[in-house]
Formats: structure tokens, C-alpha cells, sequence
């Protein structure tokens, strides 16, 4: 752990939060709101106090304590960083409260505050929208190369709304009863189940993003894609401007335009039988998504090449990328029965024992694998898996990480942006080889 790590994790666990900001029963419950928030945009949201701030960090150094990863803590907790920087700008602090031992481009008045106008998502729609209803002619001008040809007289644009019918950014409603549905698109996820219910909600839906290709595989599905640069220029005098846009950095919308290139050639790597894909994981981070072809027991191997950690740093050269693969689990008694109580491990260990004797052979460093501890799920059937990772892999629990109830297996080291490429190349050779090694071992059984 280099000087800054040990620093930062000493202020973070210097906090008690148990006794200044809440019990161990409502602990979990009252920090999660502001992760979330965090995880969205990776901005701090402008109310949170001293207190609140303290306990966030708190509680990142006490989930490093307790699952202690191989990655150092600000790689673990990045936004641990973006904490302390909010806390030494904020005016009601005092000297035990700051820490000031931080890089030099996140000391107070750097850029952690947002300064523009519109610090939002929603602020940015809800200023487009106003400016369609004060010019809605022009806005419909603008659509015609779409192919929505509307000739206006006054009062033919009785409303525009936000945020209303099928949680539509903005809907404009038309005399004739027309409506136009707009889904903005800065660096938040669109999902199939959204575009579908809001094609049905509108007569025409657009989708309004950074840059074209940043709608994916939706442009066919729409009615058309708007760029932002594009909507604005439709207004003569528009109060919004593309510089309001762009001072709201879309991290996740980048990285997700790092991973298409590199998803492409996995798609060549792997063949047609893989399944490849980028999209947002259950936390709403950017990743590459594959899934192999079927094995004989029915399951498949999984994997996932990723943002590392929890939050989104503020700066992309904060961003760490790991890759986990795994072989796919159910959460149900048959994947995860208590320890004690059986005498051969499931299905899935089975898999992970192949893994190990078969592919990686002890030279963890040849696929980029961390070393590190397995943890226990929560609820269910998920608190059995340490119990059997501890029975049936008692050397090997870093083969052993993952969700219970979707893949259980190793993860890579955390790597920086410029070796992202080489980082999946690992992961295509592991699940490749993992996959021919299952695949031998099963044709072997049948003889």
C-alpha cells in the first residue's frame, strides 16, 4: 500500500461512524441512498454534509477491512477521493475533519464543485424543452429530415411536457393530438423494455445523445437520433448551449465507446457460438457482457470486463478496468447447500477445480489473476457459498468470487485505461481455454 493509500484509509477509519452518525442496524441503509446517487453521474450531490461525507468514507475503508482485495484502497473505493475533496472545500469543516494529504489536481478549488448552469441531467431536458416551447415551429423544422412533416399555426402546440408519459425526457403534444417523444441519453442506460414501452406511449420517438453512435443497436428502433448539437442548432437563439452539455462529463457513455471497438474483436475471437455485448451491469456500470455456448450440464461460462470498483472516479484517468469470468450458478440449494451438510461439492466447483488443474496451473500471473478472499452473499442460499468455498476450495478462493445468482469465479488485477485492450485478450485465452478444458473433461467422462 503506497503513502497515500495508508493515509487516506487511516482518516477514513478515524471516523467513528457507529457513534457520531448511525447504529449498525440503519448503517447500510442510510449510506446506500448516496452511493447510489454517486454511481448514476459519479458527482457528489451538493446537500451532503460533513457528517454524512465522514460516514461514507467510513463506511468504504470498513467494506475494504472486511473483504480485503488485492487492489489497493483508492482502487477498491475510488470515490474516496472525490470525499475528501468535497470535505476540505466545505466551509463548516474543521482541521481533524479534512485531509489534505491529496494529489494536487484534487485539492480544494480544482474542479470538484460544478460550476455551469445546468448540473444535471434533467436540468439540461427540462432547458431543451423550454426551448421547444417557446419555438416549437422551429423544432419541427428541424425534424422534417425525419420524415414528421407539420405545418403550424399559433396554438398547435398546446403542451410540452416532462418526464410525464412513459417517463418520457420531454413529450410535445400536437393540436392534431400527434405526440413526440424524446429519451435523452447522456450517461445514463437505455434498456429494451424502456425504448419498447415508450414507442407505444408516442407516435414518434427520438433519441437525443452525445454522438450517433452512442444510441447502439436503438437507431434501428426509433424513430430517429438526434445528437445534441443538433436539437440545439434548430433554435435561432437558443439559452441552452452545447457548452452547458458538455460541461457534464459523461464518463460512462466514454468508456462504453472504449469497449465497442474491443467487444467487436471478441466477437472475432470467439466465433459466432460466444455471445458478446456492451451494456450497463445491475449497478449501472459500463461492461462488456460474455456468455459461451451452452455446456453439457446446461450452463455457461460468464464474464464480465469492467469499471473496477464501486463508484465512477470523476477523472477517466482514475478509471480502472478488471475483467471476472466465472462458470454461471442458480441461487438455490443445489448450487449452494450448507457445507455441513453434503459430502461432494456442486456442480460448480467442479468446474472451478478444472479451471485450476487444467488452465491455469498455478501461474495466476499468466491470465492478470488477483489473489484475494471470497465473500458470502447476503440473504438466501448465498450465505452457504464461503462454507463451501472454505470446504471444497480451501487453497483457492480467489478462483472463487463472483455473484451466487449469476457466475462464481476469479477476477483479474485492476489495469489502467491503456492496457484495457491487453486485459480482455486475457480474459478471450481464459474462458477459451476454460471452456476447452470442460468440454475435454466431459467427452473423457462419457468414455
Amino acid at each position: 500500500m503506497d503513502d497515500l493509500d495508508s493515509k487516506i484509509l487511516r482518516w477514513a477509519q478515524g471516523y467513528n461512524a457507529y457513534e457520531r452518525f448511525a447504529g449498525d442496524g440503519g448503517f447500510d441503509h442510510a449510506i446506500r441512498p448516496l452511493m447510489e446517487s454517486y454511481a448514476l453521474d459519479g458527482r457528489i450531490p451538493h446537500w451532503v454534509g460533513v457528517d454524512y461525507l465522514k460516514a461514507w468514507a467510513f463506511y468504504c475503508a470498513r467494506r475494504y477491512r472486511f473483504q480485503s482485495p488485492a487492489a489497493s484502497f483508492t482502487e477498491f473505493s475510488p470515490e474516496v477521493l472525490d470525499i475528501a475533496a468535497r470535505i476540505n472545500e466545505l466551509p463548516g469543516t474543521v482541521a481533524d475533519d479534512r485531509f489534505l494529504a491529496l494529489p494536487g489536481d484534487r485539492k480544494p478549488g480544482a474542479d470538484s464543485v460544478p460550476t455551469g448552469i445546468y448540473t444535471t441531467e434533467p436540468m439540461l431536458t427540462r432547458a431543451l424543452a423550454a426551448e421547444i416551447r417557446n419555438d416549437p415551429e422551429a423544432f419541427l423544422n428541424g425534424l422534417q429530415r425525419h420524415g414528421i412533416q407539420k405545418t403550424l399555426k399559433p396554438g398547435d402546440v398546446p403542451r410540452v411536457e416532462c418526464e410525464g408519459v412513459a417517463r418520457l425526457d420531454v413529450v410535445v403534444y400536437l393540436a392534431d393530438r400527434t405526440t413526440i417523444g424524446i429519451e435523452a441519453k447522456l450517461d445514463h442506460e437505455i434498456t429494451q423494455a424502456q425504448i419498447d414501452k415508450q414507442r407505444d406511449a408516442v407516435d414518434y420517438l427520438f433519441l437525443l445523445v452525445l454522438d450517433k453512435a452512442d444510441a447502439g443497436d436503438y437507431s434501428s428502433k426509433v424513430t430517429g437520433v438526434l445528437t445534441w448539437d443538433e436539437a440545439i442548432g434548430y433554435f435561432k437563439a437558443p439559452r441552452l448551449r452545447i457548452e452547458d452539455i458538455h460541461a457534464l462529463p459523461p464518463q460512462k457513455v466514454m468508456i462504453e465507446r472504449a469497449f465497442r471497438p474491443i467487444a467487436n474483436h471478441l466477437r472475432v475471437a470467439f466465433g459466432s457460438d460466444w455471445t458478446v455485448g456492451v451494456g450497463r451491469g445491475g449497478s449501472g456500470m459500463p461492461a462488456i457482457t460474455i456468455w459461451s455456448p451452452v455446456l453439457a450440464d446446461g450452463r455457461q461460462l460468464r464474464s464480465q470486463v469492467q469499471v473496477a470498483g464501486r463508484g465512477m472516479p470523476k477523472h477517466l484517468e482514475d478509471v480502472r478496468f478488471e475483467f471476472h469470468a466465472g462458470i454461471e450458478t442458480s441461487p438455490d440449494d443445489t448450487d449452494f447447500p450448507q457445507a455441513d451438510k453434503v459430502s461432494d461439492p456442486p456442480d460448480w466447483v467442479n468446474h472451478i477445480v478444472i479451471l485450476r488443474d487444467e488452465v491455469i496451473r498455478g501461474d495466476l500471473d499468466r491470465y492478470r489473476i488477483r489473489k484475494g478472499r471470497a465473500g458470502n452473499g447476503r440473504r438466501g442460499v448465498g450465505k452457504n457459498k464461503l462454507g463451501l468455498v472454505e470446504k471444497f476450495l480451501p487453497n483457492d478462493a480467489s478462483l472463487a468470487l463472483g455473484y451466487y445468482d449469476w457466475a462464481i469465479g476469479p477476477k483479474s488485477r485492476p489495469v489502467a485505461q491503456d492496457e484495457l485492450a491487453d486485459l480482455a485478450g486475457s480474459a478471450h485465452e481464459l474462458l477459451s481455454c476454460w471452456h476447452a478444458a470442460i468440454e475435454a473433461s466431459i467427452e473423457v467422462d462419457s468414455h
